[in-house]
């Protein structure tokens, strides 16, 4: 979905997928591995890496009594993803770009947004209409590319 988004905007100029390579160490092994952000986009002049996650995986897992493989190996995921993000971030950070991170809930606003061909002012009642749960959420991690959308 993100890669039809990306498109059809027309306000996107260029982009492609995992592209760059990001060095980072891993805080399980301490060794150095190489990381693969999902997009690099380029909005009106700007650039983002972009990375696409489940939202079960963006969040730190919550600590259990029994230590089962599952819950073994969703902390060492969480912790993994925090050391590749990290390094994403500093990455852009350095480069004046900016790293975002989203989920499945951002990628079904982006095809909302643009399966329907929606104009400005559509966008933004959609946005409008949403609960306040739902605007927090649009507003903390898709806006800028939105914003940017809009012009």
């Amino acid at each position: 979905k993100f890669m039809k988004w990306c498109d059809i905007t027309s306000t996107v100029q260029e982009w492609g997928s995992e592209e760059i390579i990001i060095p980072y160490i891993s805080p399980v092994d301490g060794k150095r591995h190489r990381y693969f952000p999902d997009f690099y986009v380029k909005i009106e002049g700007r650039r983002y890496l972009v990375e696409v996650k489940p939202l079960k995986q963006t969040k730190e897992p919550k600590t259990q009594k029994r230590m089962t493989k599952r819950y073994i190996n969703e902390v060492v995921t969480w912790s993994v993803n925090q050391a590749k993000w990290k390094a994403a971030s500093e990455f852009c950070k350095d480069q004046n770009w900016e790293f975002m991170l989203i989920t499945e809930k951002e990628l079904k606003v982006y095809w909302l947004l643009t399966k329907n061909k929606h104009s400005i002012l559509p966008i933004r009642s959609f946005l409008h209409f949403q609960s306040n749960k739902i605007i927090l959420r649009v507003t903390l991690t898709c806006s800028r590319f939105i914003l940017l959308h809009l012009g």
